[in-house]
């Protein structure tokens, strides 16, 4: 029956630390083992060599056993880390993004750094020229109010100015009576 592995990283230092006491148990258990082994060889006794083949692979079945489970819980502990690293990889970046648009809404120049400023070629203040010292170009024209001539428009054909009508909201002949 499969061993339910835990979901939380302090229950994982717990199972790992089991593991590796049962892995040092085992390896006490295999030291007690080989030295009755030794003490009960017989040189043709079959009895004997089939008890300590027997031992001998119980043995490494059990080593193997307890190796394999370290290794089950070590690599459950890393996958749950991992994914608690993604989890505040991911808080960082969010509080990182919230704090990149309130700089860049409201407070940003408190948080620029001494090397955000740089350095720029400085151009001559803009100072207001005298009319003298004005070029020819972009000197204003004078405005020189000529008399409207009325044949040009006759000419042409097309009228150029036509007041708006007037609408007198009293009759003109109420008021002469």
């Amino acid at each position: 029956m499969a061993e339910e592995l835990p979901t939380d990283l302090v229950s994982c230092n717990d199972a790992i630390s089991q593991a590796l006491s049962d892995l040092i148990k085992t390896n006490n258990d295999i030291s007690a083992i080989s030295q009755y082994c030794k003490e009960n060889f017989r040189p043709n006794d079959d009895a004997a060599f089939k008890t300590t083949e027997q031992y001998t692979h119980d043995s490494l079945l059990n080593v193997a056993y307890h190796v394999h489970r370290v290794g089950i819980h070590m690599t459950n502990f890393l996958e749950i880390q991992a994914i608690e690293l993604e989890k505040a990889e991911l808080m960082i970046k969010h509080l990182t993004l919230r704090l990149r648009g309130t700089v860049e809404g409201c407070a940003e120049s408190s948080f620029r750094t001494a090397d955000y400023f740089k350095s720029y070629q400085r151009t001559q203040k803009e100072q207001k020229l005298d009319f003298a010292q004005m070029p020819e170009s972009a000197r204003p024209r004078k405005f020189v109010r000529q008399p409207f001539n009325l044949d040009t428009v006759l000419q042409s054909r097309t009228v150029v100015f036509a007041p708006p009508p007037v609408y007198d909201p009293i009759p003109f002949n109420l008021i002469n009576k």
